[in-house]
This record gives structure tokens, C-alpha cells and sequence, in this order.
């Protein structure tokens, strides 16, 4: 009980502890991190919508790939044991503070600054780029994190609001670490079976 609290509380401090150091890095920038936050059922609606593609991620069909069906392997050993006790609440919040803060660095301040600084699609390219890195535990995770960063990148460019990368970020993180847990219960109850 005490370990799932310590995870728990390290996840929230760390994911609300990007929330500062996007208003920090914003404002060293001079690029405020949620300047193109708006508060808009449009936008809401949107990032929901917008979840959607990427949670072909989690479908059985992902699976048939190779390399995400390794990194889904390496999710389900090394990340979900951290969550597998958290409660839904638990989840929500740190992946609301996921969505928020990761969103206003990368979208909010560092795609922001680099697209006034290089250009529309060399700022896109160069953020996602290092939202990969950032997500860097194996190579396919930190490919697979480019790509999703250039996707909610791309959402922050023609949606003008960064409400839609929150929201579609926060919910695949929700419904992925929901599915995922679910799934490692399944087989984790399947072996048990199985041994006996």
C-alpha cells in the first residue's frame, strides 16, 4: 500500500511539476505556456475526437506490427506494475496532469517558441522530435512518441488551441493505462490458471 502511494505521489509530482517548469520555461521564452488555452466545448470536443486515431494504438490490430507489439510487451512488464493498484481516480488525475503539463511544454512553449524561431514545420518536426526523446525508454517508444507528437502537434496547429492536445493526450493516457492494466490483470489470471 505504501509502495502504490510513493508511485502514485512521484507520478503527480512529477507530471504537475512540468506544469511549472512549462509556466517557467514560457516565461524565460517569452512564450506564455497556456497563452492558446481556451476553455471551449468545441475544443473539448475535438480532443476527444481527436483520441480516437491514436488509440489504434491499443487494438488488436497494433499487435500484428512487430515493434509495437514488443513495446506493448515492454509497457505491460516495466511501466503498468508502477499503476496496478492505483485507483481510477489516481489514473485520471496523473493523466490529466500528463496531458496539461507535457502539453504546455511541448505544444504550448517549445513547439510555440521553435515555430516563431524556424518556421511552421521545422518547429512541428524539431518539438515531436524531442517529445520522443523525452518519452526515451527504448528506441520504438521514443519513435512511436514522435509520431504522436507530431500528431498532437499538428492538433495544436489547426485547432489554435492548446485545449485539443490536452484533452486528446489526457484521454489516450486514461483509456491506454484502463486497457492496458485490464489486459495484464486478464493474462496475470490466465497464468495463474494455467499453473495450477
Amino acid at each position: 500500500m505504501r509502495q502504490r502511494r510513493s508511485v502514485v505521489n512521484l507520478a503527480l509530482l512529477f507530471e504537475g511539476g512540468l506544469i511549472v517548469i512549462a509556466v517557467a520555461a514560457g516565461w524565460l521564452l517569452g512564450t506564455p505556456a497556456f497563452a492558446n488555452l481556451s476553455l471551449q466545448m468545441d475544443a473539448f470536443a475535438q480532443g476527444v475526437a481527436a483520441t480516437l486515431p491514436i488509440l489504434l494504438l491499443l487494438t488488436p490490430l497494433a499487435n500484428r506490427s512487430r515493434p509495437l507489439k514488443n513495446l506493448r510487451d515492454f509497457v505491460s512488464r516495466q511501466v503498468l506494475p508502477l499503476f496496478k493498484n492505483a485507483s481510477l481516480v489516481q489514473l485520471a488525475v496523473i493523466s490529466v496532469l500528463a496531458g496539461l503539463g507535457e502539453e504546455a511544454l511541448f505544444r504550448g512553449v517549445l513547439q510555440s517558441w521553435l515555430v516563431k524561431q524556424v518556421g511552421i514545420y521545422p518547429g512541428l518536426i524539431l518539438a515531436s522530435i524531442a517529445f520522443g526523446l523525452a518519452h526515451y525508454v527504448n528506441r520504438t517508444y521514443a519513435v512511436v512518441a514522435t509520431l504522436i507528437g507530431l500528431y498532437l502537434g499538428w492538433l495544436y496547429l489547426v485547432s489554435g488551441n492548446l485545449l485539443v492536445p490536452v484533452i486528446a493526450h489526457a484521454l489516450y493516457d486514461f483509456v491506454a493505462l484502463i486497457v492496458l492494466l485490464r489486459e495484464g490483470k486478464r493474462e496475470l489470471s490466465r497464468s495463474r490458471i494455467h499453473s495450477e
